[in-house]
């Protein structure tokens, strides 16, 4: 996790902007937030105003923290002090300031832009790209594009309107605000109680994006390319009055974007598999065939996206419960084949956490409290675990699976043991424990009713790529599925990524392609710790290789031709020492998109690899898992066949992932990887999405993630990738 570290500035200022804000600081006036009046703001300034805002300072402190002179300071001047630190902003101090250490007092008052960006109709402005973290809190330096962006930004105008900033999240509307429904705490010790500021929040927060998006937080130092938050503004609520309309994150309305999926294809024979690019995929990378390979799996289905209005050169995202269906091709069939082995359900779910984090400060993974997720014991028969509304369960609440009157059954139910008999069991209740108890309480992590939670950097975005590994442990795996003793949780790191900058940032032959990357056609020509692969994401020659590589097909837009892959530093950076060689930390480019998702995907048992089962009647043994109805993936699977709740990012950069330290029974003392496994997106194009229809349309979104001792297929990484119609 990334140490405390200086802020700066996370997205693109637009040029209209930044000409009013450096015309108040060549002028002489002092900004608000700036104490010392030296044209800057630091992070201790505005911690200043914020405990001049709580009490706990005086504003003899610093006056400059009193922007309008009434000798107190606002939550809304608090905010102008963070937006001159951030540089997206200056708020001139009137009247002059008390305090003989601050600048002239005679300056007239330059126009202040809103923080709505109104995308004009034409757009001619270029991305700039955003600069890693520097050492102290200098204004950002203009910086000249060496790369060019595969969409073209938004760019919002800047329009003079009046100096009070519109506070989102305060339940008022302030111009330039549609709606605000207030906030919610997150992170603390009243998480999921209403607010409608940040001192009614008690304890931590959480990050709100950048690399370590909704991790817990004491201070914005926690929380590199974002900022701390106590009081969090979700997405979703209806409006009143306004026609059924939705309130975003960031008070504006919403509007919704249809989430086709390109249907995925897949090509090749076992060991020399690849995926056709530009089509949606998920490959399991399983330590058991590691000789010839799983075959990819194509993906179909639809999502429904909720997009906010730009506001701050980014648009909020939102995914609300049963707005998802990711599936396979199969017709009629919403589950997902996994070779002959297995078969896949993906399903929503309303993450809940203990604090509606999900990760504590020191990385570990918050506790998990998801109502109906939660696994309890049958009153009647401590033995028998259940689940709160289990689909599977008469009335969702009784210890029995129902069992349809047959012939020398009658109406009887009763509940599977392991294995092929059934036992009756008295009748009981389902008792689930408060996993939150005496803890912080269990509240929501994308607020009520939604399922994921994101942003679009129509300007650039920083933390676009992202970077997943699993400890082990290297001991002997028990049953499935059971992790082995000694394994550590999955680990979710967001960061920027290393690229190059021209032709001489890469080896002999090599070129900097579009993407920032170099070019390859073996992992011998990149850099230690890069991978090379293909840009349509099937693998080129990766450390640890699945069968045979494969030449690269005809790549996605960004790539560089056929049979040539990309070099790509697979853990990502935070800042330029962290690349190797002479490769720089950048941001993502303009419509970057980084989707933070909550599923459970449910696989079924050892031995049964269809997704439909032979229709008999009645369901018994482990056939039971399937319903009723004899299919995978229906809302008649009991609770016990579907999974655990994951929350992993979606994004438009790269998305890696590993098992580390593998147990290998022929040689114990020498343990394995599995892995890296490398995918890439596509990032959006903004001027789609803020069309009077909005769409997604080229967009592709990845993810990787791990999994231990699963059931046929043991270790696996995961990657995936979604593209749009």
């Amino acid at each position: 996790m990334a140490g405390a570290m200086t802020r700066r500035m996370s997205h693109a200022i637009s040029l209209s902007a930044f000409v009013v804000f450096i015309a108040a600081r060549v002028a002489g006036a002092v900004c608000a937030g700036d104490c010392n009046a030296n044209g800057t703001c630091s992070i201790a300034e505005v911690q200043k105003c914020a405990n001049i805002f709580l009490g706990t300072q005086p504003v003899s402190s610093c006056y400059n923290c009193d922007r309008n002179g009434n000798g107190v300071v606002s939550i809304g001047e608090v905010q102008a002090a963070a937006n001159c630190f951030l540089g997206t902003g200056c708020q001139v101090v009137t009247p002059p300031p008390t305090s003989p250490t601050v600048g002239p007092t005679d300056t007239p008052t330059p126009p202040i832009p809103t923080n709505t960006p109104t995308p004009p109709p034409t757009v001619t402005v270029t991305h700039t790209p955003v600069t890693p973290p520097t050492a102290t809190n200098t204004p950002p330096p203009s910086a000249t594009p060496t790369r060019s962006p595969t969409n073209t930004p938004v760019t919002p105008s800047a329009t003079p309107t009046q100096s009070t900033v519109a506070v989102c999240g305060n339940k008022v509307v302030e111009s330039p605000e549609d709606c605000d429904q207030g906030g919610t705490c997150i992170g603390g010790d009243n998480a999921g109680t209403p607010c409608t500021s940040e001192s009614q929040c008690v304890g931590q927060g959480v990050c709100l994006a950048g690399a370590n998006t909704l991790q817990a937080c004491d201070t914005d130092a926690d929380c590199p390319f974002s900022q701390c938050v106590r009081c969090r503004v979700f997405g979703g609520a209806t409006v009143p009055g306004s026609g059924g309309k939705t309130c975003a994150a960031n008070c504006t309305f919403e509007s919704i974007s249809d989430f086709k999926l390109i249907t995925g294809i897949v090509t090749g024979t076992a060991g020399h598999y690849a995926v056709v690019p530009g089509t949606s995929t998920s490959y399991a990378h399983a330590s058991t065939f590691l000789a010839a390979g799983l075959p990819p799996m194509g993906l179909a289905g639809e999502q429904f996206i909720a997009v906010g209005k730009p506001r701050n050169d980014q648009l909020p995202l939102r995914m609300a419960k049963g707005q998802s269906l990711i599936k396979g091709p199969t017709p009629g069939v919403n589950a997902i084949a996994v070779g002959t082995l297995s078969c896949a359900c993906v399903r929503d779910v309303e993450d809940k956490t203990c604090g509606g984090v999900l990760t504590e400060k020191n990385g570990n993974p918050a506790i998990e409290c998801s109502t109906g997720w939660i696994a309890g014991t049958c009153s009647g028969d401590p033995s028998i675990v259940c689940y709160e509304n289990d689909p599977g369960g008469i009335n969702g609440n009784d210890c029995f699976e129902p069992i349809p009157p047959t012939p020398g059954v009658g109406a009887k139910t009763k509940t599977p043991t392991v294995g092929p008999t059934w036992t009756p069991v008295p009748a009981g209740t389902c008792v689930v424990p408060n996993p939150c108890a005496g803890k912080k309480p269990c509240t929501y992590v994308h607020g009520a009713g939604n399922t994921a939670t994101g942003v679009v950097g129509c300007n650039g975005l920083d933390a676009a790529n992202q970077y997943a590994s699993q400890d082990e442990g290297n001991s002997a795996p028990p049953a499935p599925p059971t992790p082995p003793e000694g394994s550590g949780p999955a680990l979710v790191k967001l960061r920027n990524a290393c690229e190059c900058t021209s032709n001489s940032d890469c080896g002999a032959g090599q070129t900097c392609n579009s993407a920032g990357r170099c070019t390859c056609t073996s992992i011998s020509e990149c850099n230690t710790g890069e991978t090379c692969a293909c840009p349509g994401g099937n693998f080129y020659s990766p450390p640890n290789p699945q069968g045979s590589p494969v030449p690269c097909f005809t790549p996605t837009p960004g790539g560089s031709g056929v049979g040539i892959g990309e070099c790509i530093y697979y853990v990502g950076c935070v800042q330029n020492s962290d690349c190797p060689g002479t490769l720089v930390c950048r941001a993502g480019p303009a419509g970057s998109i980084v989707l933070v998702n909550s599923t459970a995907i449910g696989l079924t048992p050892t031995g049964f690899s269809a997704c439909v089962l032979p229709t008999r009647t009645p369901a018994s043994g482990t056939r039971a898992c399937y319903g009723p109805d004899h299919k995978w993936c229906t809302d008649d699977d009991p609770q016990t066949s579907r999974g655990t709740v994951q929350t992993l990012p979606t994004l438009s950069g790269f998305s890696s992932a590993m098992v580390t330290n593998r147990f290998d029974e022929a040689a114990p003392t020498e343990p394995k990887m599995l892995g890296p496994f490398v995918q890439t997106g596509q990032v959006v194009d903004c001027n789609l999405l803020l069309a009077p229809t909005p769409s997604l349309s080229g967009m592709g979104v990845g993810g990787a993630f791990t999994a231990l001792n699963q059931s046929n297929i043991a270790d696996t990484v995961t990657t995936n990738v979604q593209w749009a119609q």
